[in-house]
Parts: structure tokens; sequence; C-alpha cells
């Protein structure tokens, strides 16, 4: 079975469902009662509290993946939750209950520990231990887990669990103690074992996996059955950071592959380079005389023409990624096409151009338009040859636009676009208002443009 961390971690990297759900059917039995403790038997709040406890921990997943139990943060949790909807709804059920007198709390310890006293008390008591001792008590008496599973889960063995177990229970037994409720540590344990069980209403479980699992969607029309109106905007709250992170990964995850890319080029030039090194002080330990070294850099020559018109004789419908160019991520918000009320118009495009010989194609471009109409973040998805597709990106990078408009507002938008160019038209060289072209120059070409 997964542990916990595990189990946040593929929720955090892949957005998995599937992980989520089980964190939400392993711990939601745990959250809804400790919410009815505090609730004093109220099952609808409780249910929203749980609500409201696996929302934050979707949101902080990232933060939470290097715990390996999440019983004591879930708990704690819960605590606020229940903290925040008792003030949005203005009730004084707990502070009158703490203003009665200690005296109406007691217990000897002739007597085994009166469940209906303790429960009031226990979870504030709780809320006194550490984290750590919190997450022994979670794990031995609310999670019904034995010594052996806990040592596993907090890498300590069995003995050491069972040791720090009963330290942490002498701790709670002396905070009890301070509100009235007098017993002995194995008296308290073992009204903690015979808890009465407080189990989770039926499709509970499903409820939260699919309210929480469903805020990212969308921002707008939540209409949870089970929300107050504090519980709504935090959740809007919460969807906009999780867009914000997915935001961040997607580009973090583009980056990365154009460095891995241009890595392995240079490891390639650099190989290169070594073996040219190597041939030439072959050649020069080997007492070569000039004529040799004439030879050497003649085929040096051909190397290089024979590479060049290797490129050239390539099928036309042979997709050639070109190098990528590095561009630093789009800093700001920006929507898709299919989300803003006006989509850019192009004001003017400059007409590419390409190398002598080189002829049409089909290029896929991925890019930004800004607020301000500018073209950002070009990325060349596909293309017929390195030319043609570095040839459109330059144009597309010198372009302007009308910008996108949402709500009355400029805002910048993703765009993807497939363009055909077609090989129909040259550049004449030294034409009037032109200034004629050195010597052996490449003929330019213009080519028309889409």
């Amino acid at each position: 079975m997964s542990d916990d961390a595990e189990l946040l971690i593929r929720y955090t990297e892949s957005r998995s469902e599937t992980a989520f759900a089980a964190l939400v059917e392993r711990h939601h039995g745990l959250v809804y009662a400790a919410a009815l403790r505090r609730l004093q038997g109220d099952t609808h709040r409780a249910t929203e509290v749980a609500q409201t406890v696996f929302i934050s921990l979707a949101r902080h997943a990232p933060t939470l993946a290097h715990r390996p139990v999440l019983a004591s943060w879930l708990h704690t949790a819960t605590r606020h939750a229940v903290i925040d909807i008792l003030r949005a709804e203005r009730s004084r059920r707990i502070r009158e209950k703490q203003a009665h007198p200690i005296d109406s709390v007691n217990a000897t310890t002739s007597r085994p520990v009166d469940w209906d006293q303790l429960r009031p008390l226990l979870d504030d008591a709780l809320d006194h231990l550490n984290e750590s001792d919190r997450s022994l008590l979670m794990l031995r008496f609310f999670g019904q887990n034995p010594f052996t599973d806990i040592g596993a889960k907090l890498n300590l063995t069995e003995d050491a669990a069972r040791m720090r177990t009963t330290r942490a229970l002498e701790k709670l037994r002396a905070h009890l103690a301070r509100r009235g409720i007098t017993s002995t540590s194995i008296a308290l344990g073992a009204a903690l074992t015979a808890q009465p069980l407080t189990a989770a209403p039926a499709g509970l479980a499903a409820l939260l996996t699919t309210g929480v699992l469903a805020a990212p969607a969308s921002a707008t029309g939540l209409s949870l059955t089970l929300m107050t109106a504090t519980t709504k905007t935090v959740l809007a709250i919460n969807v906009i950071a999780l867009f914000s992170v997915v935001t961040v990964v997607n580009n973090t995850a583009r980056l990365r592959a154009v460095l891995d890319h241009l890595t392995e080029q240079n490891s390639q030039i650099v190989a290169v380079r070594s073996a040219n090194s190597q041939l030439s002080a072959t050649v020069v330990e080997a007492g070569a005389d000039r004529g040799q070294l004439k030879e050497l850099e003649r085929l040096r020559g051909e190397i290089v023409f024979l590479e060049t018109h290797l490129k050239a004789v390539k099928p036309e419908n042979t997709q050639v990624l070109p190098k990528p160019s590095i561009e630093p991520p789009f800093p700001g918000i920006f929507f898709e096409k299919e989300q803003v009320d006006v989509v850019p118009v192009v004001k003017f495009r400059p007409r590419p151009v390409v190398p002598s010989g080189t002829g049409g194609g089909k290029v896929r471009l991925d890019y930004i338009v800004d607020e301000n109409g500018k073209v950002r973040n070009v990325s060349i998805l596909s293309a017929t040859s390195a030319a043609i597709g570095e040839s459109a990106a330059a144009s597309l990078r010198g372009s302007d636009f009308d910008s996108a408009q949402k709500d009355g507002h400029p805002v910048a938008v993703h765009m993807q676009q497939t363009i055909t160019i077609s090989a129909a038209t040259l550049v004449s060289a030294g034409a009037k208002g032109t200034i004629p072209p050195p010597k052996n120059a490449p003929t330019i070409r213009a080519v028309p443009w889409f």
C-alpha cells in the first residue's frame, strides 16, 4: 500500500485523481470524527469541515509531500476549520462550555474515565501536545494501528513506538488532569481504545473527492450543496493558486526539454572538436609534409560540402525539428484562444526569407501574443526543414497584432498555427533601391507570406 507521502507526490506531479481519492478514503473518517467531536455531534457542519480540510490538503500538497504521516496535520487543519466556521456563524457554544466551572467535569482514579466527560476536552488537550506526540496518539487510538505499523511509518522499532506512545499518553493525561479529569494513563488509554467509533456517512469519501477535484476545473459557478459562503471564498482562492502552480510546472517542463536538447548538441560538438584535434595532432606528430596538410584541408572541405548537399536532398515531407531557441518564460497570466472575446488580428508581418534552393514547406508554431500585441515565446513544434522553421519563426517574432480582448480589457493569449509557405518569387539581386550583394554571397529568396 502506498504511504501518504507517495500519494501526495503523485497528486502534486501528475494531478492524479486516483492518488487523491486514496488519501480521502484513508483519512476522511478521522477528519469527520474529529470535527464531529468539536462540533458536539452536528453532522452537517462536520461534513462541511471535512470538505474544507481536504480542499486545504489539495492546496498544500507540494509542501506536505515530505511528511510520512498526515494524521497530525489533518487533526490541526480540522481544528482551524472548526474555529473558522464557528466564527463565521457567530456561535458561542464553545465559549459557553468553557465558561462552566471545571468542577462539573469530575472523574476519579478509582473508576474508568467517562467518555461523555472526556469528549468535550479531548481535542483541546491534543492541540497542546507537540506534533510528534499527537501523531503517535492519532495513529494508535484514532487510526487503530498496531505498534508494528506505527514504527514502520515513523522509522522506529516496535518497542520504541510503544514507549513513545506511552510517554505521549502520560502528557495527555497530565493536561486533562489540569482540566479536572483525573485518571491513570492506563485508564485513559482504555477509554480512548474503547471510544464509540463515529462512522462517516456513506458516500462522504466520494463527495469529498468529487468536490475537491472539481475545484480547479472552473473558478466560477461552484455550487457545492454543503458549502457556506466562507468556504466558497476559500475554494476560489485555492483554485487560483492551483492554476498558477500548473502554469509554472508547464513552463518549467518546456524549458527543461530545451535545455536537454541544447546539452546533447553541445556534447556532440565537443566530441567532434576532440576528434578533429586528435586527427591534427596525429598528422603533425607523424611528420606530415605540406602536401599532406593540404590534402587534409581538402578532405575537410569535401566533408562540409557533402554535409551541405545531404541536408538539401532530404524529402520535403520529412519532419525536421530545428535547433530550439531559449526565451524566458512568459511572466504574466495568459488565456487560451477559446477563452477570449476578441482574438488577435495581425497588423504587420514581415515576409520571411530563406536561402535559395530551400523550397517551400509547412511549419507549426506555438506562441503568445501579449496584451500589447507583441509576439512572445515563439517555439517551432514541427517544420519541413530547419531553414523554413527558423524563417517563419523569425518573421512571426517581428509581427505586430491588435491585442486580444476579454471583458473589455487587453489580455495575453496562447496561440498555435500551422503555416504553409510556397516558394514562388526570388528577390532580384541588385534591384533598384537595394545594395548589391557581395561577390559569391548566397542568393536570398523572398517567400510569399501566408
